[in-house]
């Protein structure tokens, strides 16, 4: 009887640990989360679309990529001194390639647009914030 009564006790608290789990949200920065970073994770979740249609042979770029890729330059970044002259020049070639990209019709163009366009987001990254450069390797395309 003893045992039965530490199961159901025990299974109860294991219950509550895993919804507890469930429920407290990843902290990806302890001192919180700037407008850039948030931007910057969704392109990075739009530019994984990207990728995955250039996969299935058939470019589809998200209607507002293109406009959250301009929002890097009014976005409050979580460091106030990254927002100079370079990162700058960045954001403007990251624009440039995501336009070119957008608006080229010849997938194997498509392709290499896009190896330079996430090829740029590592330059800038290797600048100003080199932490996100492995997951931004993940938007490679493979061989």
């Amino acid at each position: 009887m003893v045992a039965l009564v530490t199961m159901l006790l025990f299974s109860c608290s294991l219950d509550e640990k895993q919804e507890e789990c469930k429920s407290s949200p990843k902290i990806f920065n302890p001192n919180g989360d700037s407008e850039l970073a948030l931007a910057m994770r969704k392109i990075f979740d739009q530019t994984e679309e990207i990728k995955q249609s250039l996969k299935n042979g058939e470019l589809v770029v998200p209607a507002d990529y293109i406009k959250n890729l301009k929002s890097f330059h009014t976005s409050t970044p979580t460091d106030p001194e990254v927002k100079v002259k370079e990162f700058f020049d960045f954001v403007d070639a990251i624009d440039l390639v995501a336009n070119e990209l957008s608006e080229s019709t010849n997938i194997n163009d498509q392709k290499e647009q896009y190896k330079r366009l996430v090829n740029t987001c590592i330059q800038c990254h290797k600048t100003f914030c080199p932490g996100p450069i492995r997951r931004i390797n993940k938007l490679k395309l493979s061989k």
